[in-house]
């Protein structure tokens, strides 16, 4: 089942879904070490040096369609938050890895 309601939709114009039902949802996080030792409390704290981040691939994941929308309503240029790109992710188990470690 994907989180992008847009497959839903496709299939939906395409004739193929007798009906729809919204079963879950998510809600998008910043997720930080141990004890935040970079003090990140805003969603403008990841564009300052030093932070490393990790972001879905918005082609792949849901996610990360949803990052860059969160970023352009809160007017954080993508350009800024490149700059702090440390990996991109393509499946939730990248993400869980890149997490633990």
């Amino acid at each position: 089942m994907s989180g992008d309601v847009s497959w839903i939709d496709l299939l939906e114009a395409a004739g193929l879904v007798a009906s729809k039902h919204t079963v879950c949802s998510f809600i998008p996080a910043i997720l930080v070490k141990n004890g935040n030792p970079k003090n990140i409390k805003s969603l403008k704290d990841i564009v300052k040096p030093g932070i490393r981040l990790g972001l879905g691939v918005p082609e792949v994941l849901p996610i990360g369609k949803i990052a860059i929308r969160i970023f352009e309503k809160n007017k954080i240029k993508m350009e800024e938050v490149k700059k702090n790109l440390a990996f991109n992710l393509k499946t939730k188990e990248e993400n869980n890895n890149e997490i633990v470690m």
